[in-house]
């Protein structure tokens, strides 16, 4: 599953600088599939307990993956479209020489020589920490902090959509007001941290509601501007070595971000 997973990433993070080439069409997107992901998470704790239980059968996992994978292929199939380049990229690539292929381990060197991959690096191994510590607790602390059931569950993570939701409406029009995506991405990730500390004084269900939706908020914001920020590294990158080894650095960075 996560290598499957990570060739998914290395190609939809490695596509999104060429389909969406300035700040204005980055934004925009984002402000559309941020809110999409950041549901996904809660609806796939909320949905299937509904109709599968409490997960205590082990045959529960076999239904759960071959569901997953039907809604894979179809999401992948929809997603077709979209990928297809566009006249821009088809004549770059008749007129433009080919580069002389890097190996992984020299592009593995010339990305920690650029700043803004060890900074984006750093971010990246702290937010992996923090989303997968959070959401890990959520059961934990509706049945032993709270004492509530699996409907208290289902409130908490409907918290934290709604926080996303309202975030997605904030944040690409800060974007717009600050228009410098790395302030913007420090606000969000000083924002997020404050909100995450806040989270660990949850003593019952009214406190969780309030501080899950204002970790949504955070967690919006940072989903938003993350891909925006490593679409900007990956051309600063360029720029700078004078080749195009998109395809490697987000291997390289999805690798690392992984020990979070």
């Amino acid at each position: 599953y996560d290598s499957c997973l990570t060739l998914a990433s290395i190609n939809i993070e490695g596509l999104f600088p060429d389909k969406f080439r300035s700040d204005q069409a980055r934004r925009k997107i984002q402000s559309y599939s941020a809110p999409i992901a950041l549901m996904s998470l809660p609806v796939a704790y909320m949905i299937p307990p509904l109709f599968l239980g409490d997960f205590m059968d082990p045959a529960l996992y076999v239904t759960m993956a071959v569901a997953t994978g039907i809604m894979l292929f179809v999401f992948a199939a929809l997603g077709i479209y979209g990928a297809r380049e566009d006249k821009f990229v088809i004549d770059r690539y008749y007129n433009v020489k080919p580069e002389a292929k890097e190996s992984f381990l020299t592009t593995l060197k010339t990305s920690f020589k650029q700043r803004a991959f060890i900074i984006l690096l750093i971010f990246w191994y702290g937010y992996g920490l923090v989303i997968g510590s959070v959401q890990g607790s959520v059961p934990y602390l509706i049945s032993y902090i709270i004492g509530g059931d699996q409907m208290d569950i289902i409130i908490v993570n409907a918290a934290l959509i709604l926080g996303g939701i309202v975030s997605a409406l904030i944040w690409p029009r800060l974007l717009k007001k600050f228009k410098n995506n790395k302030k913007s991405y420090v606000i969000a990730s000083v924002f997020y941290t404050i909100v995450t500390f806040i989270f660990g004084f949850t003593f019952d269900l009214i406190s969780g509601i309030i501080f899950v939706s204002a970790f949504g908020l955070g967690l919006g914001a940072f989903w938003i501007l993350n891909t925006i920020i490593k679409a900007d590294m990956y051309d600063e990158r360029t720029v700078l070595t004078g080749t195009d080894q998109r395809g490697a650095t987000v291997g390289i960075l999805n690798f690392l971000g992984r020990f979070g």
